[in-house]
């Protein structure tokens, strides 16, 4: 677009400050985010962009436009909004969130989230005008990101205005509204869904429960994964869980708890080849992780072949 000669010059250092608040805003959210398991996306606003904001007369000055460097927080769910917003709070104490309206609950607009921040004193040393220049930091979810991803420029900068296109996302954005509402709380949704009865939901917690005789910090993360492998393993040895419990709470049991450098799994492990024998776990073609720790606290898995374990 052809653009005033006079506008370019304000606009080139309008940019040259957005780029230096992405260099030192931009890299500290991202850093953030990072340590936190979101995802971060920043821009500077395009020359058109900016002008046009500026045609349209709801400003006074080019200096009151908040979003010419704009970033985005994306959390996984709804749950997680205001832990992001007090993250980005405490990273910019002067940072100020846009008051939310309440949602007309026949539409389904997306209110995201939006902060204004500056570096202020938490960039000495850096000129006045960058430091003290606002930008944008909207908190969204995946959901709402995809959906402002892909409708972004059909709705708003597309050569057509059409009700069927216009019909089409807004639905997509009540689904995905609704889906939102789901996934900040599954464990809640799932209670509107009737109990089934399955044997396999009953093993999953009582092999979930054993993690309880570990100290907090030697239980895994991953509660599915020990599962899936404990019962692989007692699968392939033919022990009951009953009698695998009953080890683990024998003093035998309780010494392996408190040995240090083998998992909760390997635990299980040894005392499944107590009652079943070495030989009954390595008879199929899963193969066996032999740690140092590992041989050292049961030596009969350091002398296993080689084609029954896993190399490291």
């Amino acid at each position: 677009m052809k653009l005033p000669a006079s506008f370019e010059y304000v606009y080139l250092r309008e940019a040259e400050t957005a780029g230096r608040l992405a260099e030192f805003a931009g890299s500290r959210l991202a850093g953030l985010c990072a340590d936190q398991g979101w995802l971060f996306d920043g821009r500077v606003k395009s020359e058109e962009s900016v002008f046009a904001r500026l045609e349209l007369g709801e400003l006074a000055s080019i200096v009151d436009m908040n979003d010419v460097y704009a970033t985005t927080v994306v959390v996984p769910t709804r749950s997680e909004i205001n832990d992001a917003a007090k993250a980005v709070q405490s990273v910019y104490p002067n940072s100020e969130i846009k008051v939310r309206r309440r949602a007309d609950p026949r539409s389904f607009k997306y209110d995201d989230m939006h902060i204004y921040a500056t570096l202020g004193p938490t960039a000495p040393g850096i000129d006045r005008a960058i430091r003290y220049r606002p930008f944008e930091i909207q908190i969204r979810t995946g959901l709402q990101y995809s959906w402002w991803r892909a409708t972004h420029d059909v709705l708003y900068k597309g050569d057509v205005k059409d009700w069927r296109l216009e019909r089409v996302a807004s639905q997509a954005r009540g689904t995905l509204d609704l889906i939102d509402g789901v996934l900040a709380d599954l464990p809640a949704a799932a209670e509107l869904l009737e109990r089934q009865a399955d044997d396999a939901d009953a093993q999953f917690g009582q092999v979930v429960g054993w993690l309880e005789k570990w100290p907090e910090g030697d239980r895994p993360v991953d509660r599915r994964r020990f599962v899936d492998t404990v019962l692989a393993w007692l699968a392939q040895a033919g022990n009951a869980l009953e009698a695998v419990e009953a080890a683990l709470d024998s003093a035998r049991g309780q010494a392996l708890i408190a040995e240090e450098g083998i998992t909760p799994a390997q635990v299980v492990q040894i005392l499944a080849a107590d009652e079943a024998g070495l030989p009954t776990l390595t008879a199929g073609e899963r193969r066996i992780l032999v740690t140092d720790e590992l041989a050292t606290v049961a030596p009969d898995f350091g002398s296993l072949p080689e084609d029954t374990r896993v190399q490291l």
